[in-house]
């Protein structure tokens, strides 16, 4: 039945109905994106700036009237409504198929989230590579390359065409929960080399690039989901910092850059977020830094993007008069409708805004002119049968990269051998104990539940009580939640090695650790080099790409 469904949507695809203007002509990008855009109903221009969600894995019935219907700009998969990757290619297709059925079969820019490590939308049988703090520590290129190769190979086989990758924010606040793993570097210019290397390989696979969060999320311990980050820092600090990796991106040709929700007033003199803020998109990132592909927002949903209590319509509005040419409007459907209604007469009524309008549609025809069409193109219509994910390189080059980025931070004891004794595994990952397990048999696990910030005091007297009794313990440290547990063990540290997941920053807080090593993911890879670092089989050489203060320690 789904291969019948498969051909049919082909047969969609290969009968669509040709006009005089067609996306598909032969004409060079930017003259014919500039006839397309010539051509264009207000209404059908106002359609192409917006990149929306739709609440489930199967597309409903007004996500593919907006494709049909309005020839939207975008769609994008979230954490909630992607499916296993067949689902996604299946969406994908059908969602595309609406597409061609349009006026001037502008095809969609589909788009998720896939970072590596931490931020993987589409989950499944995707791969979880070990993340960008990973790619940070080895400081390898290549692997940077590699691993934005990998995510595009899969991303391809789905049909999605653009990733929101890579997050280029530096690592510049510890307390910078929200980004952490997240980030390649400290270093400006190590993160825009690694980021650059990503990019291309993306773009090995015909997937647009994403920069995400300009002008930088990585110097705050606020997260723009729930509020306005503020950043204190100046013109200057701003350009030696967080500007250098766009700077590099933008010399070597990136497509697409993401706003964040954050404000700078000491470089603005307001507290607009830089996705509303005038001076910091048309500003600073066309003017000075000579950008001239697509920006769009992050989210319009969040609470950092309405920081005066204003609508998602009217967020949207101040968005394109900053410069931005693509919305994200993940939900309610209401805002969605609202926008569109509000760009559509705002522009009727208002010429300065309905250019401002077609020169955003401009750039966005023209990303989707270079990258959707020709030999290297995502294909349009995935077929779901044929899905080879994860791709067959991916497993033996997740564990070898997470083996050079791993870094271990505390040696005091290492290596731990089998016959001094069953150690006690605490963790919030199952697995980790079955990795575990097979290096230490009849060791024992004491799960707890992860929860990034919270702690249960009746479970943290259990875990005391039951380290207080182990010869020894392996905990595992991934969130400040972890760390209220891990701080009650200091008077058993003889006998405690920590193995920290996602970003080692937290093990600041406790200098007592004498065995520590830093592995930056979650998955069967890092646990497998964590147990072979403490058995003493490997030893890693990654280097934490980050310093605050003394931290980290230098095999102390």
């Amino acid at each position: 039945m789904r291969l019948f469904a498969f051909w049919s949507l082909l047969f969609l695809l290969g009968t669509g109905s040709l006009t005089a203007l067609d996306f598909w002509d032969k004409k060079e990008p930017g003259p014919l994106a500039a006839e397309l855009v010539a051509a264009m109903t207000i209404p059908e221009l106002a359609s192409q700036v917006l990149m929306l969600a739709f609440p489930d894995p199967v597309p409903d019935a007004a996500i593919l009237a907006w494709v049909e219907n309005r020839s939207l700009g975008g769609v994008k998969y979230f954490g909630w409504n992607a499916g296993t990757p067949a689902q996604v290619a299946q969406a994908s297709a059908i969602l595309q198929a609406r597409s061609q059925k349009t006026r001037f079969r502008i095809p969609l820019l589909v788009a998720t989230d896939q970072e590596g490590g931490w931020v993987r939308h589409i989950k499944g049988t995707t791969t979880t590579t070990p993340g960008n703090l990973s790619l940070g520590s080895s400081g390898l290129p290549s692997d940077a390359w590699k691993t934005g190769r990998l995510l595009g190979a899969e991303l391809r086989q789905m049909g999605v065409n653009m990733n929101f990758a890579p997050s280029v924010d530096l690592y510049s606040n510890a307390a910078a929960d929200v980004i952490g793993p997240r980030s390649f570097s400290q270093d400006p210019v190590q993160a825009g080399v690694l980021g650059m290397a990503f990019y291309q390989g993306l773009r090995s696979q015909g997937v647009v690039a994403t920069a995400k969060h300009f002008p930088g999320h990585g110097d705050t311990g606020v997260d723009s989901h729930g509020r306005l980050p503020i950043i204190h820092i100046n013109r200057e600090t701003l350009e030696k910092r967080e500007l250098v990796p766009y700077q590099m991106m933008i010399a070597e040709g990136l497509g697409a850059i993401m706003s964040g929700h954050i404000a700078f007033p000491e470089v603005t003199n307001n507290n607009l977020p830089a996705s509303l803020s005038e001076q910091l998109i048309n500003g600073l990132l066309r003017k000075e830094l000579g950008f001239q592909g697509v920006v769009l927002t992050d989210d319009l949903y969040m609470e950092g993007a309405r920081p005066v209590g204003w609508t998602i319509a009217q967020a949207a509005e101040q968005a394109l008069d900053a410069g931005n040419d693509l919305l994200l409007i993940s939900k309610p459907a209401r805002a969605q409708y609202e926008t569109w209604d509000d760009l559509v007469n705002r522009a009727k009524r208002d010429d300065v805004f309905l250019q401002e309008l077609k020169t955003s549609v401009r750039r966005v025809i023209e990303l989707k002119l270079t990258y959707l069409k020709g030999p290297m193109a995502v294909p349009l219509l995935p077929n779901p049968e044929s899905l080879t994910i994860p791709v067959p390189e991916a497993d033996p080059f997740v564990l070898q990269q997470t083996a050079r980025g791993a870094s271990v931070l505390a040696s005091g004891s290492l290596p731990w051998k089998s016959a001094e004794g069953v150690p006690l595994i605490v963790s919030p990952y199952e697995s980790s104990y079955r990795v575990f397990s097979t290096r230490f048999p009849g060791a024992v696990f004491l799960e707890y539940e992860y929860d990034f910030f919270g702690s249960d005091p009746a479970l943290l007297k259990s875990i005391v009580a039951r380290v207080a009794s182990a010869p020894r313990t392996v905990f595992f440290l991934a969130t400040p939640g972890g760390l209220a547990y891990l701080k009650a063990l200091e008077p058993y540290r003889e006998k405690v090695a920590v193995v920290s997941v996602l970003s080692p920053v937290y093990l600041k807080e406790v200098p007592w650790v004498k065995d520590a090593v830093a592995v930056f993911g979650t998955n069967v890879a890092a646990f497998e080099v964590a147990a072979a670092t403490l058995t003493g089989e490997i030893l890693p050489t990654g280097k934490i790409p980050f310093r605050f203060g003394d931290f980290p320690w230098n095999l102390r």
